[in-house]
This record gives C-alpha cells, structure tokens and sequence, in this order.
C-alpha cells in the first residue's frame, strides 16, 4: 500500500492546505483541500502518471460550503474534461 500526504496543514491559505491523503494513487481521505486547486493539480498528475483520469467521488461536505464547493467542481469537471461527482446521503457506490 502506497500512502502519500498531500498536505497536513490545519488551515488552508495561498501556500497550505487541509490534510490529505492518497492511498495507492485512487483514493483520497481526509481530503478538504482537494476541493479546488489541490485537486485540479493532483487529478493532472495522476493522469500524467497513469495516462487517464480516475473517478472522483467528493465526499463529507460542510452544508454551509456545499453551493462554493459545487460551482468550482462544475468548474473542473469543465477544465479537465471528466465527471466529478459529489456524493449525496443514500449514495451507493460499487467499488
């Protein structure tokens, strides 16, 4: 198992970001920085790497932050040419 941190800050500013964690380059826990230019920047990476795009699932969302969070992954999604969906209470997902 491959576990890479991809920040462990405990605010996000200009150069931090909130802890992440990427576990065998598919999946990131812990994750609130990813929800803008981290994830745009790791999601280009990968797919560098790997030649593809992986699923994005976006989870565990502040209610008070879900509209911001919502219009910069339509953003994303847009740029990088790749569904990225956010999850919803009762969401199943086949792994």
């Amino acid at each position: 198992m491959k576990v890479q941190f991809l920040g462990a800050h405990n605010c996000e500013s200009a150069t931090t970001r909130l802890a992440s964690i990427l576990v065998d380059d598919i999946l990131a826990l812990d994750a609130g920085g990813l929800s803008s230019s981290l994830l745009k920047e790791e999601l280009l990476a990968f797919q560098k790497l790997k030649g593809y795009l992986p699923q994005v699932l976006l989870v565990h969302m502040n209610p008070r932050q879900e509209k911001e969070i919502e219009t910069e992954v339509k953003q994303l999604s847009r740029e990088l040419g790749t569904p990225i969906t956010l999850a919803y209470e009762g969401l199943a997902v086949q792994l």
